[in-house]
């Protein structure tokens, strides 16, 4: 079993140096026409906004087209949860 490294960076220097920790974690990206991210928008906690940016900048490089899914969960919609935090314009049901 290959064990792999344990980092702990502040939020601002993980950032900051996205592409730099995804390699030291062994992730090698290729290209793709399509990446889909799944961040629990509709968790009871949303992922932070920033590192949600931060993969959609890096995907950007390696894929034709990007797309955020998510699911409904017993407390949140999807396209209310993104119309809130500032996503994605939806209009109001």
């Amino acid at each position: 079993m290959e064990i792999k490294p344990v980092m702990v960076w502040n939020k601002k220097e993980a950032l900051d140096n996205f592409s730099y920790l995804v390699s030291k974690v062994g992730f090698e990206p290729k290209k793709w026409k399509l990446a889909l991210i799944k961040p629990n928008i509709c968790g009871l906690y949303h992922p932070d906004l920033s590192l949600l940016k931060c993969i959609m900048d890096f995907l950007e490089l390696h894929a034709e087209r990007i797309m955020i899914g998510e699911t409904e969960s017993m407390i949140h919609i999807p396209q209310e949860q993104f119309r809130r935090l500032g996503i994605c314009p939806f209009p109001k049901r």
